[in-house]
């Protein structure tokens, strides 16, 4: 998607947690200026960083065939960074086989840069439609039409393609559907959070058959201002409860989604530690507020897809991005099961962190500082899942993304 430049290129990593060498290949099967066609291999616990042509970045509202093709000989994972100067994020790329035909989107406002949305083809002759948001206020201006909150416009796509829509207003709980799965992406070219800078924003979207109903949240490390979270329904009637501990207080408040793609937005300070259930399947995105001052923490707008429970994976394998001047500070945050808490092992080794705990006692949550380079996160007890989130910022500069999560297709609502 969109950055606010074009002076750097863009960064995929790759690495696998399988045995042995894994051959991979990174190829753009439709767009040839230039084209990309890299092969390489990776083993488990390495990371190669492949470095992409700006060229490759959608800029405005219209299509192209700029889709990006990453293989393995094995199973791999992928992650994206599009870095600018002092405007960055990053994503989990979420692999093929797990991607579907319905998704909801979030971006934020106000934004004096456009929020963006960029739907990718997997499949020829792949009819998608966009159902924008229930914002008032949003005007989409596309092709000389203009389409406001609940409007639809569709387009074909064939595979490698890529459509990108930009708006003045919120897209957020736009509805993306399409005949053949599809790959989704939504942020920000550049948005402000809160008071103060601004910062690039981007996630892939997960699926709605792959949202969950228990969540647990950690704040963003460093910080003292607080985050912003939103909550997108999948369903209509949708009650969903925030239980949390803020400095030791308990907190509780429940609120209620009334159809499908309403959204709500909460602010929690930067000590909650809460558990989110809902009673019926739930996107949460959450997001690091941009910094207010030259001498204020350093740090500056992300936006971070919280997996749900029941998603949890059990190793994660990645590298630390680099600023685009300098180093950021990295953090991965976690939230484990009390009982499994001493398990956890970075690069072989074990760690002391400071846990937090969550109402009931049965989980803690917390982050581990990490330096620069790959890491290897997993549990000693192969069967024990864990939420793994990387987080990391600079003055006026952040990014985050989850370092991977299970796929598995546990939500049928939502998906007509």
């Amino acid at each position: 998607m969109e950055n606010y430049a074009t002076s750097y290129n863009l960064e995929i990593f790759v690495t696998t947690y399988k045995a042995g060498a894994i051959t991979v290949s990174v190829t753009s099967p439709k767009w040839t200026s230039p084209s990309i066609s890299q092969s390489f291999t990776v083993t488990a616990g390495t990371v190669k960083q492949v470095l992409v042509s700006n060229s490759l970045r959608m800029a405005g509202s219209g299509k192209s065939s700029k889709g990006i093709l990453v293989t393995g000989s094995d199973e791999i994972i992928v992650y994206g960074l599009n870095k600018e100067a002092n405007s960055n994020d990053g994503f989990l790329a979420l692999p093929v086989d797990v991607l579907s035909t319905t998704y909801y989107i979030v971006t934020y406002w106000p934004s004096t840069y456009k929020t963006e949305l960029l739907v990718v083809g997997i499949y020829d002759s792949t009819t998608v439609t966009v159902q924008f948001g229930p914002n008032s206020g949003l005007n989409v201006t596309y092709s000389g039409q203009n389409y406001y909150q609940n409007d639809k416009i569709s387009s074909t796509l064939h595979s490698y393609q890529t459509w990108q829509i930009q708006a003045p207003g919120d897209m957020t709980g736009s509805k993306i559907t399409a005949n053949k799965a599809i790959s989704v992406f939504s942020g920000n070219v550049l948005t402000q959070i809160a008071t103060g800078s601004r910062d690039h924003i981007v996630e892939h979207h997960v699926p709605v058959d792959k949202w969950g109903k228990s969540f647990a949240t950690v704040p963003i490390p460093g910080r003292t201002i607080g985050d912003y979270f939103r909550f997108v329904a999948s369903d209509y009637n949708t009650t969903v409860s925030v239980v949390g501990l803020n400095n030791g207080q308990s907190f509780t408040e429940t609120f209620v989604l009334s159809v499908a793609g309403t959204w709500i937005q909460k602010e929690y300070s930067s000590k909650f530690y809460s558990l989110i259930t809902a009673t019926k399947p739930i996107y949460v995105m959450q997001f690091s507020k941009s910094q207010a001052c030259s001498s204020c923490t350093v740090a500056d707008p992300a936006m971070i897809i919280i997996p749900p429970i029941e998603q949890y994976a059990s190793d994660y394998v990645f590298t630390t991005p680099k600023k685009s001047a300098g180093s950021f500070t990295n953090y991965f945050m976690f939230v484990v099961k009390a009982s499994e808490k001493a398990g956890i092992r970075v690069n072989g080794a074990s760690v002391s962190p400071t846990y937090n705990n969550y109402p009931g006692g049965q989980y803690v949550g917390g982050f581990i500082s990490l330096p620069e380079g790959t890491h290897e996160i997993r549990h000693t007890s192969p069967n024990v899942v864990f939420l793994g989130a990387l987080y990391g910022r600079a003055s006026y500069e952040s990014y985050g993304f989850p370092t991977g999560m299970r796929m598995a297709s546990i939500n049928t609502v939502g998906l007509i």
